[in-house]
């Protein structure tokens, strides 16, 4: 993707917090401007942006019925 970065985290919490980020900024703190939007897949069904850069999406949004 033209060298751009878009780094995904799952977690198995049902709360996220600015803390559960600090792996995605610690990735853009080594990968610098090439990092884009972080995305944190987790267990509930709210999607929101939990710091500026980084947003919560429930894992099941992924999953499409068969």
């Amino acid at each position: 993707m033209n060298g751009k970065l878009y780094p995904i985290e799952i977690k198995s919490a049902s709360k996220l917090s600015k803390n559960d980020t600090r792996g995605i900024r610690a990735f853009k703190e080594t990968y610098g401007d090439a990092v884009q939007h972080g995305l944190i897949l987790y267990t509930e069904t709210m999607c929101y942006d939990i710091t500026e850069g980084v947003t919560a999406l429930p894992f099941n949004a992924l999953i499409r019925p068969v």
